[in-house]
């Protein structure tokens, strides 16, 4: 493969996140909480895979530590943000800040992987931490993220006659991609990113930079969070109340 190929495919998945971080700035004025937490996964999203870039392009002699500190923290806050991302998509009720709690992985690893640079040890005691712990965020990210998605499309399913002006299709794109990801998220965490150098690069860069720009493509296509379902709801309970709707399980949709 060509230096110039072999650059392109390391910093591809950078430039995707990079891409849809800027396009979510803009944005931010105009966009929901779940939208907020959708920029900075994407933002944490852009850090890693810079961090994936530098430590292919980079000669081992000249990799600077602080690179590799920054990769451990990233790669164990993106899928905690993206559940984060699901539960204020899909919460009605608004997650409590108790949820941040699945950040203390990522600080866990800034802390550790610091000492280790710092002390000059094995970067390998940090990646003996952060895999184990990547594979159970990936997991549990799956697990309950797809059953929020499945439970929020079903309440409005359940709620509305007419779903083609709430984007549920956005939904399903989403909830899809989720289940891929973490196939390839697993998959690419077991053999470790050092075996991808190379022509071996190829295949990663493209499906994780194809996997990403399709969540951040549908994620800020779907402009009906819970948020959104929330206040329609409190307008229709107000309106049950007047007498203009005439609901007896109304309440049992939340």
């Amino acid at each position: 493969m060509s230096t110039e190929l072999y650059t392109l495919f390391s910093v591809l998945p950078c430039m995707v996140c990079l891409f849809w971080s800027l396009i979510l700035i803009v944005d931010w004025a105009d966009s929901d909480r779940a939208t907020h937490i959708l920029l900075w996964f994407s933002l944490t999203c852009t850090a890693l895979y810079a961090c994936h870039a530098a430590h292919f392009l980079c000669a081992l002699t000249s990799y600077p530590k602080w690179i590799d500190c920054l990769w451990s923290t990233c790669n164990l806050g993106v899928y905690p943000l993206f559940y984060i991302y699901i539960r204020y998509l899909t919460d009605v009720h608004g997650p409590s800040r108790r949820i941040f709690w699945v950040l203390i992985p990522s600080l866990v690893a800034v802390i550790l992987s610091s000492a280790v640079a710092i002390c000059g040890l094995n970067f390998d005691i940090v990646r003996m931490f952060n895999t184990p712990v990547f594979a159970a965020e990936v997991i549990y990210t799956a697990v309950y993220g797809r059953r929020r998605l499945i439970r929020y499309r079903e309440r409005i399913s359940s709620f509305y006659a007419d779903t083609d002006d709430k984007n549920l299709e956005a939904l399903d794109r989403i909830l899809a991609l989720l289940v891929i990801t973490t196939i390839a998220s697993m998959s690419v965490n077991a053999l470790g990113r050092d075996n991808f150098s190379d022509a071996a690069i190829t295949i990663p860069s493209i499906a994780f930079s194809a996997l990403l720009f399709g969540i951040f493509m549908w994620g800020h296509r779907h402009h009906f969070s819970a948020e959104n379902f929330k206040f329609e709801i409190e307008n229709t309970d107000k309106n049950i109340e007047t007498g203009t709707v005439v609901s007896d399980d109304f309440h049992d949709i939340l």
